[in-house]
């Protein structure tokens, strides 16, 4: 019973997002744009089982966007910004490769089968936090996720010509966490984490094992 329950508990995760919108470089122009701009991107985050589960552990995110150009783009707009994520643990990126395209009324919703110009970038981060959070809950279940994450990069790259640059140093992102050069640090954090829990749970002599095995 106590293998099951930490087997169900193993492919969890629920986003929790704090979301900040900084346009002080837009000097009051164009604004009207990004009118609810940060709740529309907080309940993407939050309201969404990216994990596929019932499970509701949280998992932090802080997520800053800095606007930082609008141009028009015919009948739309197109933006460029760096976007800073943070999962308040050892994973920080500061993107500013970030160019979208936005028009008016534009509403934020999930489609797995859809390539969209700023929605993709934010996927693509979520999965990566999600895969480095899966694995300190067991070896490699960070895999699928990052997987996941490259395959966002490579169909962006292909489909949104004008950001292809940003998307290939996105995709070089993923491709470092699927390195086998990486899985040694990857397995490294399935232990300290196992040992973490040990020693929450009392086994002093376990924990100690396990964390040296970390090390």
């Amino acid at each position: 019973f106590l293998l099951l329950s930490i087997c169900d508990n193993l492919y969890s995760q629920k986003i929790v997002a704090k979301v900040k919108v900084i346009h002080d470089k837009l000097q009051g122009r164009n604004l009207d744009l990004f009118e609810g701009f940060e709740q529309k991107l907080a309940a993407y985050l939050n309201d969404y089982n990216w994990s596929k589960t019932d499970d509701q552990t949280p998992m932090n995110l802080e997520i800053q966007v800095f606007l930082e150009k609008v141009s028009d783009e015919g009948g739309s707009k197109s933006v460029s910004a760096a976007i800073y994520l943070s999962n308040s643990k050892e994973l920080q990126f500061l993107d500013n490769g970030c160019i979208f395209i936005l028009k008016k009324g534009y509403t934020f919703y999930h489609d797995e089968n859809v390539i969209d110009p700023f929605l993709s970038i934010i996927d693509f981060y979520v999965y990566i936090m999600l895969g480095d959070e899966m694995d300190t809950l067991g070896k490699f279940l960070g895999t699928t996720f990052f997987q996941r994450a490259k395959s966002i990069a490579l169909q962006s790259k292909a489909l949104i010509a004008y950001n292809a640059r940003g998307w290939e140093d996105r995709l070089l992102k993923a491709e470092l966490f699927l390195d086998p050069r990486y899985q040694n640090y990857r397995i490294m954090k399935d232990f300290f984490y196992e040992g973490l829990f040990n020693y929450e749970d009392g086994d002093v002599a376990l924990a100690k094992k396990n964390i040296t095995r970390a090390v």
